[in-house]
């Protein structure tokens, strides 16, 4: 997955009592398969505000209602839009890439979930994920399914992305671990994996959410 953001506006408005200065920002987040053939891009725009004390952003699936949720909430709000040719294109890390680097240092088979422990923090997966090894791709109901997760033990993770054909994908240097996130009606959780990092943001792989959607 590629994402490219942009800057279209900056000014200042009150929340509040309270002054801020605001930029709006565009993100396009580009997905493959795993054979690259295929992609969807998807289009999120985002109200960023800081004062001298604080700093916070809002994501919104559309230009109109970040508008009507600015209207609503600042008074005195004064924007400058920037022209087309002076925006710049910045190429941004997916949330997910703090995933590399980490260490799985156990494995937890819950009744429904499965966690992954691993330097940072629990990764739980509500959606039972596919494991490979050398050549093998094990399924949970597949004999030597456990085995397999439990091998990746001392494992670090080498590699992250999300993927249009398989989802989540962990990649370690002997195997991978994928999660799939394009769900049914019939999924039981509004979530299908997250990642409750003690050093950064807590990660939510939320069901239905674009380009996943539910089929």
């Amino acid at each position: 997955m590629e994402q490219v953001e942009i800057t279209t506006a900056k000014g200042e408005g009150v929340w509040g009592s309270v002054r801020y200065q605001v930029s709006l920002d565009t993100r396009f987040s580009t997905y493959y398969d795993s054979a690259k053939t295929k992609n969807r891009t998807v289009v999120y725009y985002f109200l960023s505000f800081k004062s001298s004390k604080c700093a916070d952003h809002r994501r919104f699936e559309s230009e109109e209602a970040r508008r009507l949720f600015m209207n609503e909430s600042f008074s005195e709000l004064s924007l400058a839009e920037i022209l087309e040719s002076k925006r710049e294109r910045r190429q941004c890390m997916p949330s997910f890439r703090v995933l590399v680097g980490e260490t799985v240092s156990s494995v937890t088979f819950v009744m429904d979930y499965l966690q992954l422990h691993l330097s940072s923090g629990p990764l739980n997966f509500y959606n039972w994920p596919a494991v490979a090894t050398g050549h093998k791709r094990l399924q949970r109901s597949d004999v030597g399914y456990e085995d397999a997760l439990c091998g990746f033990i001392n494992r670090t993770i080498t590699d992250v992305d999300e993927l249009l054909d398989e989802g989540l994908k962990l990649e370690f240097a002997d195997g991978s671990i994928t999660v799939p996130l394009s769900v049914d009606k019939h999924f039981p959780c509004p979530e299908i994996a997250e990642f409750a990092s003690r050093k950064g943001p807590w990660l939510i792989w939320q069901a239905g959410e674009p380009p996943f959607e539910v089929r």
